[in-house]
């Protein structure tokens, strides 16, 4: 922070503790030949001693690889970018104070962050086919797409009755056994059937139900035309939607 007072026959202006920012690309080629006489002297950098923006002309510009960026400790120090920039090309003192772009925030209605990025890199960003959105156009790459690259909007799918969206955003039957999402699985509820009785999420146990994962209830009763309530239990007879991290989780006697 500054203090600045300006003072004439006519006004006198004071304006106190504002905020010092470099100047933004259009007038930083005015800014750095008023005062350095040249834009490859003019240099604008964070100063981490004094946490302040700090003006210098140098006689030629310094540079830096792609992903990072100039600071000034004591003497010019190179860091990398913050998580929330990133710098695709070579970085010169020159030409601005930050990395050069703003990284993506993947908010949008259905998005949900699949990478965030690096120092070169946006973010990548995919639909949450938990919740039952898809993409509006097909992303190049399969499992994600980059906002700063592509339309990466979703949109609500909805399936018909017993059926769900799957992770390659077609629906399909309740009753079919998933596939661990090549992608990286999203949070899913996940129903376990056993003849007739669905049990729940959450740890269940009754003559038909052994133990699923965490505390729970009761288990519900849902109609599973696949499977006959007098019918031994095998490994066909259980359908199940779950996290990865949930296979250990199922404790069934067969």
């Amino acid at each position: 922070m500054d203090s600045f007072r300006y003072e004439s026959d006519k006004v006198m202006l004071d304006l106190s503790n504002y905020e010092y920012l470099c100047p933004t690309a259009l007038n930083w080629q005015i800014r750095s030949t008023a005062l350095c006489t040249s834009t490859d002297k003019y240099n604008c950098l964070h100063d981490e001693n004094t946490d302040t923006l700090r003006e210098i002309c140098r006689e030629s510009p310094s540079m830096l690889a792609a992903g990072n960026r100039y600071v000034i400790r004591g003497n010019l120090d190179g860091e990398y970018c913050n998580e929330n920039r990133y710098q695709p090309f070579i970085f010169q003192t020159n030409k601005d104070n930050e990395c050069a772009i703003q990284k993506s925030n993947c908010d949008e209605a259905g998005q949900i962050i699949y990478s965030n990025g690096s120092t070169t890199e946006d973010k990548s960003c995919r639909c949450d086919y938990s919740k039952s959105y898809a993409p509006i156009k097909k992303p190049s790459n399969p499992c994600y797409c980059v906002p700063s690259k592509e339309d990466c909007s979703c949109y609500l799918k909805l399936c018909p009755e017993k059926t769900h969206l799957s992770s390659e955003y077609i629906c399909v039957s309740d009753y079919t056994l998933v596939t661990l999402d090549e992608c990286g699985q999203i949070q899913l509820t996940r129903f376990v059937f056993i003849n007739n009785y669905k049990c729940g999420k959450k740890l269940v146990r009754t003559s038909r139900c052994e133990t699923v994962s965490q505390p729970a209830t009761q288990a519900e009763v849902a109609e599973n035309p696949n499977v006959s309530s007098n019918s031994p239990i095998s490994p066909l007879a259980l359908v199940a939607i779950f996290n990865a991290d949930s296979v250990q989780d199922l404790d069934l006697d067969y």
